[in-house]
């Protein structure tokens, strides 16, 4: 039936404007905009990476002295000395899940700054009677490898910047140093237990930095800030340990950790075999770890431009086997520098191992396991570096075969680089 001129729908124009179809909602990743990270995250990020070392290097440094200060039983050459010097370092190995484990239930901020709190608690207890000072390195080894396992997840949380991460491991680095270090001077000032514990101090306050600077409980309510606990994401790809990837960094991380176990434990022997004093042994041991703080901060910053990823890892492999041979044969005029060149190298594989698990990783949860991946891994590994150099020098009499088999060793690093390098992104 013809419809009349009443019936006949009105012109276009005069019909009201449809409303516009609904915005389609990006995927959440697409969304996401990039967090920067502000200084006080810098700040609170490096002092906890500062708090990583000193516990372990500062009772290193106090070996000499354990026994007049805690008893016989700490003496040099007995069980119990031998079991604190690798007490942390299982430690690190057995307790690497925890971080995220912790951080996944409890939110990034609140599991650091747990771990911080735990660690001055472990440094005090440890040194209040004889019986607790294995229990508490342990103690203190573990709350080390919470933070350890977080500090890339926080620097990936907050957009990854190379810099950041950098930094980061130059905290860590200095962190070393200065724990062996100031160790002399401060026993003499207030006595050896006191001076091991003196390091709960920047722990706390490492604590309290973070609790302020990641988040506050407001935005925590609110689902917003570090301090929110989020359930770890579905993994769409397979699991860490069939990943390339995944699998050459840990590894990585682990040949460069039994190299810097193997070479700070033997180092100072090596050289006072060699006509050194053992107080320039103890000197020249503590520049191998300044000199390297330099590579802590650079390596990092350079993993950021592409066109470095490619021959960094194989590079750094290369200059460590080659400043290992250089170190067994140089003479003792030149060994300031050849350790100089040694703990560059060593400290570029440390600073490379970190940074990779932040370029390489897809997000920050990712970066965390994988983070928990390579050091525990990585740690447990490295606790056979000492033993394993030891017996190289008690069966063939010399430092030559310890020397070519840590050579050897760090040339592995050539491929683990590459495989890190090509491989394909870690989810």
């Amino acid at each position: 039936m013809a419809l009349s001129p009443t019936d006949a729908p009105p012109p276009a124009a005069l019909l009201p404007a449809a409303p516009p179809p609904a915005a389609v909602a990006p995927p959440p990743t697409a969304a996401r905009a990039v967090v920067r990270p502000t200084w006080p995250v810098v700040i609170a990020a490096v002092l906890v990476a500062l708090n990583l070392r000193p516990a372990v290097t500062s009772i290193a440094a106090a070996f000499p002295e354990l026994g007049a200060a805690f008893g016989p039983a700490f003496s040099a050459g007995t069980p119990w000395l031998l079991a604190l010097g690798s007490a942390p370092v299982l430690a690190f190995g057995l307790s690497a899940g925890l971080g995220p484990w912790l951080a996944a239930r409890c939110g990034l901020a609140r599991t650091l700054t747990g771990a911080m709190l735990a660690l001055a608690a472990a440094l005090v207890l440890r040194v209040a009677a004889p019986e607790l000072l294995l229990a508490g390195s342990a103690a203190a080894g573990i709350a080390i490898m919470v933070g350890s396992v977080l500090v890339p997840q926080l620097v990936k949380a907050h957009g990854g910047a190379a810099w950041f991460s950098g930094l980061a491991t130059m905290g860590m680095g200095g962190g070393a140093a200065i724990g062996a270090a100031l160790l002399t001077p401060s026993a003499a000032a207030v006595g050896l237990p006191a001076a091991l514990a003196t390091w709960a101090a920047p722990a706390a306050a490492a604590a309290l930095v973070v609790a302020l600077s990641l988040g506050s409980r407001r935005r925590a309510a609110q689902g917003a800030g570090p301090f929110r606990a989020a359930a770890p994401a579905p993994d769409a790809g397979r699991p860490l340990l069939k990943h390339p990837t995944a699998v050459a960094i840990a590894a990585y991380f682990g040949v460069q950790a039994t190299l810097y176990f193997a070479l700070t434990s033997w180092l100072p022997s090596f050289l006072v075999s060699r006509g050194a004093e053992a107080a320039e042994a103890s000197a020249l041991l503590a520049w191998f770890s300044v000199a390297g703080l330099p590579a802590t901060l650079v390596v990092p910053m350079l993993l950021g431009r592409r066109r470095w990823r490619g021959a960094l890892g194989p590079g750094i492999g290369v200059v460590l086997a080659a400043s290992i041979l250089w170190v067994l044969v140089a003479p003792l005029p030149l060994m300031p520098l050849a350790i100089a060149v040694l703990g560059l190298a060593q400290s570029g594989a440390l600073g490379y191992a970190l940074a990779m698990v932040v370029v390489r990783a897809s997000g920050a949860a990712v970066a965390g396991r994988l983070s928990a991946l390579s050091q525990g891994a990585g740690f447990t590994l490295a606790a056979a570096g000492p033993p394993a150099a030891g017996a190289a020098v008690q069966l063939t009499g010399g430092w030559t075969a310890p020397f070519a088999g840590m050579a050897a060793l760090a040339l592995a690093l050539v491929w683990l680089g590459v495989v890190a390098h090509r491989g394909r992104e870690v989810s």
